[in-house]
């Protein structure tokens, strides 16, 4: 049974990666300022969180933190992404993101699989 909660924990790790990127464009696009300023800050959010998580976070990252510092990190990327979430679509999302996070984080490490 272990080795099904291992998939399914990667398998949300990694929709919670996208939904960061998608969270930080949305956060962008949503705010009341030209349309460049908008596109440039969603984008580049989105940019910057890719960077970070596949420099030091990513399995294969050529940089890759050692935990404790790789849990704080993806922690706080999460936080940005759920403060995205709550500023683009409101407070149940970002609270049902977050959520998720922490329950994946629980799983990854009951699993096992926290180091992939």
């Amino acid at each position: 049974m272990m080795p099904a909660v291992a998939a399914v924990a990667l398998g949300l790790r990694f929709l919670l990666e996208l939904w960061s990127i998608v969270a930080l464009v949305g956060w962008g696009l949503g705010l009341d300022v030209s349309l460049a300023v908008r596109v440039a800050l969603g984008v580049g959010a989105a940019g910057l969180f890719g960077l970070a998580w596949g420099r030091w976070v990513a399995p294969k990252a050529s940089r890759r933190l050692a935990d404790p510092a790789r849990l704080v990190l993806e922690l706080a990327l999460f936080a940005v992404a759920a403060a995205a979430t709550w500023a683009w679509l409101g407070r149940p999302a970002a609270v049902t993101f977050a959520a998720l996070a922490l329950i994946d984080e629980a799983l990854l490490f009951r699993t096992g699989t926290r180091g992939r």
